[in-house]
């Protein structure tokens, strides 16, 4: 047996390549909308790239994940922090949205928010992520609806999701 030259081998491998079609599966509500790519097994994550965000819905309410939002004042005043996650991941406080900016610092709490109520914070000094209200409108409405619904796409270009680094 003669073994292949590398140009062909090359040829070959790059012929497969290019005509090797990618599968993108995209996650619908009950009412038709797009909610975006899963990012997660085992909890409702999904990356929409419509609006480039990543985000999390709460398996009982079908809503943004809601947290509570820390500050460095004790009448929940002046900019807002949330638990360390992803760069551009949304998340709810009560009816607002917020997106993290990936800005980490480390300080002591004197209050934090949550369910409309601001509360004096006893808290030791954590790592806090600075958060945003976010400006865009979101592709979808809130709450979302279940049963989802997948579709898969193909096509022979891949989706790069960015996972940001902060």
């Amino acid at each position: 047996m003669r073994p292949v030259p590398c140009i062909i081998l090359a040829a070959v491998i790059a012929l497969f390549t290019a005509s090797a079609a990618l599968a993108q599966i995209e996650i619908y509500d009950a009412n038709n909308q797009y909610l975006g790519m899963v990012t997660s097994s085992n909890t409702l994550g999904f990356y929409n790239q419509k609006i480039g965000k990543f985000f999390e819905l709460d398996m009982t309410s079908y809503n943004l994940q809601n947290i509570w939002l820390f500050y460095k004042t004790d009448d929940c005043s002046g900019q807002a922090y949330a638990p360390y996650t992803l760069t551009g991941y949304m998340v709810r406080s009560g009816n607002n949205i917020y997106e993290h900016t990936g800005e980490t610092e480390s300080f002591i709490s004197y209050s934090y928010y949550w369910n409309a109520q601001c509360y004096k914070a006893t808290s030791a000094m954590r790592f806090y992520d600075k958060v945003n209200p976010f400006a865009g409108a979101l592709p979808f409405t809130l709450p979302v609806k279940p049963p989802f619904h997948y579709s898969v796409k193909t096509s022979n270009k891949a989706v790069v999701v960015p996972m940001p680094v902060s």
